[in-house]
């Protein structure tokens, strides 16, 4: 009987801590670096089970690894990992897995929010990959549930930032026909390791998933570079006045580390001279309300055409 996998987990759980804080309303799970529904389509890569030694190994060839972060506000930030080695021993003879290990590469953190999120999530306010280039996972315990509905539940370790901690999940898997395929869906808590930036704006709790099989290769997305400065260009036209300046639609986007306010190189270069008057608190950064009170005063034609042009990056 062919025998499903939810325990993917495992590995995923590392990277969810790297769910920053731009926008995104695609939804949970397989989207981050695979053919999930906040991600690309996923090309097809072979899981086999090696009849001399019952093991799997694991690559971006057959698997992929996904997280999304999310806020109070209801923002969803899809992201994964575009490189990962690991390898999974199975007992095929009595549908048991043995052992589960993986081991990410943390610079290889993707964001489809563009290269300014996936930068700051490989800072030490989140992955610190410079100095953390590697997060790893290994089993401790895999228990069968149900062999028959290929139920089963993984505990292991998952070593993040140096820090290392026991983490718990289902798991689905089949192991039919010398090929092995596993999904699996869970939510993992980022602070236990350590990575607590954007506290009270970014929660706690990041969805993962994992997926290992034909149709899981994982597939990383090409990021627009030019994205990020997008808004900024439009950002000069808006003093003209005409375009449509919408201070909302700038927060959600600008706000790179999730703290409800815009500041250093998340405020536009053509807003930054002003941004000193505006900062009424004085406390170095602009806040909604205080982003609302810089609305531009009408001016030229040509400005104000700059200006729609910025709101328009703004809205994608």
């Amino acid at each position: 009987m062919d025998k499903s996998t939810h325990f993917g987990a495992l590995v995923v759980a590392l990277m969810l801590m790297g769910c920053g804080g731009e926008t995104d309303d695609s939804s949970v799970g397989g989207g981050a670096a695979g053919g999930g529904a906040d991600g690309g389509a996923a090309a097809a890569g072979p899981a086999e089970i090696s009849a001399g030694d019952g093991k799997v190994a694991l690559s971006a060839d057959n698997a992929t690894i996904g997280f999304v972060g999310t806020k109070p506000d209801g923002t969803r930030q899809p992201g994964g990992f575009g490189e990962f080695t690991g390898e999974i021993e199975v007992d095929t003879a009595n549908n048991a897995v043995k052992s589960i290990s993986v081991e990410i590469q943390t610079d290889s953190i993707w964001s489809n929010a563009g290269k300014r999120l996936t930068d700051h999530l490989k800072s030490p306010d989140f992955f610190n990959s410079r100095e953390q280039p590697t997060a790893t996972f290994k089993s401790t315990n895999i228990e069968t549930v149900d062999a028959d509905a290929g139920d089963y539940k993984v505990s292991g370790e998952l070593t993040m930032l140096g820090n290392t901690a026991a983490v718990e999940f289902p798991a689905k898997i089949s192991m039919a026909d010398g090929k092995f395929s596993l999904d699996s869906e869970f939510k993992l808590d980022r602070t236990k390791f350590g990575m607590t930036y954007g506290e009270g704006n970014i929660h706690p709790d990041v969805e993962m998933t994992l997926k290992v099989g034909e149709d899981a290769a994982t597939t990383v997305p090409e990021i627009d570079e030019t994205a990020d400065a997008g808004g900024q260009r439009g950002g000069r036209g808006r003093r003209g006045g005409r375009g449509n300046f919408d201070p909302a639609a700038m927060m959600e986007r600008m706000d790179a580390d999730g703290d409800g306010k815009l500041s250093g190189d998340e405020i536009p270069e053509p807003m930054r001279e002003r941004a000193t008057d505006a900062d009424t608190d004085g406390d170095g950064a602009l806040s909604l309300e205080e982003l609302q009170a810089m609305r531009p005063p009408g001016g030229r034609g040509r400005g104000g055409q700059g200006g729609g042009g910025g709101a328009n990056n703004e809205d994608n």
